[in-house]
């Protein structure tokens, strides 16, 4: 902590606004939005919060702050933050942004957080020059930042489109009966058939993170792999399709003697089936099995809505011979493809560094340190400590 900084507790420079239920305000007609954790849902009659207030969630998603410049109405599983005079509402945003709510959360099951908690985390009081020299710097570099991510994204959806296309000419053909050109019918050797007629589907054995011991063996779910347990389920390689919520119908292949959790349906083909995993794989990720949600709040793919499910099938030949042509094309792609994902985390991990960095007293040259203690309005945080606490005094009895 740098001299002239002090450290208070939360509840000292700002006021924390608890959300309540949007029934009685609410109105498509509104002029306030409503926010929760997620951003805007709806629109209001009244607000709660005022311009320049952080949104942090109570409940479910609580490490996503969202800075809103407008009045608003926050429901009762979101949190207004809210800085007094004297604190930057931007510096206060981009504290929340690098600091781990997650730390705060006593829960067992849905993540949480208590007022109490947040009035008592320590920030760091700062002269206001140099919250404002930090909040320019900050945004100056997550903007070159943000610019670099979004050439990242456009090359990403470019690289899908192109392997949506490879995968599209495999599905209808184009690998199998005439190489390089598209064909109009299929060949008499692919089947129409349902999916129920060749494989089954069963869920997986749940999981906590807690139980994930960091054994020898993989642990699968809807996102992949996400862990080591000193146990397995399955001895061989087994095909998976994401069962619930955004990774419903995205479908992976485990290693051999894996752990599959119960937010995944494992697959398993009859007796007389005999299919090439990676192949099936490709398939059924280009037939967005997402689709056969029929939630209509978080995706829920069941087996039944799969096994009713019509697709074309070539012989397991062809299989493989279709799964070598798809591999050929998209192999450099996917490489590449893995380098924007690595390079994207990257960026968003330099966001967190930089923040850590601003709020550490290290983001600022000593030239700029010089330049912010000769504006006039330059004083040590004991002074605006002080400044702070007459104006709520101030405000308690008016």
């Amino acid at each position: 902590m740098k001299n002239d900084w002090i450290e208070v507790e939360l509840g000292e420079v700002a006021d924390i606004i608890s959300g309540k239920n949007q029934k009685e305000v609410e109105n498509p007609n509104g002029e306030f939005p409503i926010y929760g954790s997620g951003g805007v849902f709806g629109f209001a009659d009244q607000y709660l919060c005022p311009p320049g207030t952080t949104v942090i969630g109570r409940k479910g998603t609580i490490n996503s702050p969202i800075f809103v410049n407008e009045k608003f109405w926050n429901v009762d599983t979101a949190f207004g933050i809210h800085p007094f005079e004297y604190v930057l509402p931007k510096l206060l945003f981009y504290f929340c942004k690098g600091f781990n709510f997650k730390n705060l959360d006593k829960s067992t099951t849905i993540p949480s957080l208590a007022k109490r908690d947040l009035l008592k985390i320590d920030f760091p009081l700062i002269p206001l020059p140099e919250q404002r020299a930090i909040v320019a710097r900050v945004e100056e570099l997550f903007s070159e930042l943000d610019h670099a991510i979004s050439n990242l994204k456009s090359a990403q959806a470019k690289l899908e489109i192109y392997r949506q296309a490879v995968l599209k000419k495999a599905f209808e053909g184009g690998f199998t009966s005439n190489i390089d050109s598209f064909v109009s019918e299929l060949p008499e050797t692919w089947r129409k058939l349902k999916l129920g007629a060749i494989l089954r589907v069963s869920s997986g054995k749940g999981l906590t993170s807690s139980q994930m011991d960091g054994g020898d063996y993989n642990v699968y779910g809807g996102n992949g792999k996400n862990g080591n347990h000193s146990s397995y389920l399955f001895e061989e390689a087994k095909l998976i399709i994401g069962r619930v919520g955004v990774r419903c119908g995205v479908t992976h292949i485990t290693s051999p003697k894996s752990w599959v959790t119960d937010n995944a349906l494992v697959v398993e083909f009859k007796e007389n089936e005999t299919h090439d995993l990676k192949f099936m794989k490709l398939k059924l990720e280009f037939e967005n099995l997402n689709k056969l949600s029929n939630s209509t709040a978080q995706p829920v793919i069941s087996g039944s809505k799969i096994y009713e499910y019509e697709v074309m099938i070539p012989d397991f030949n062809e299989q493989l011979q279709i799964v070598q042509e798809i591999e050929s094309r998209l192999s450099v792609a996917d490489k590449l493809a893995e380098t924007i994902q690595t390079n994207m985390l990257k960026s968003e991990s330099l966001k967190q560094s930089i923040l850590k960095q601003a709020f550490e007293g290290k983001l600022l040259m000593e030239a700029e340190l010089e330049a912010c203690r000769k504006e006039a309005d330059w004083e040590p945080a004991e002074k605006l400590l002080e400044r702070i606490k007459k104006e709520k005094s101030k405000a308690k009895k008016s």
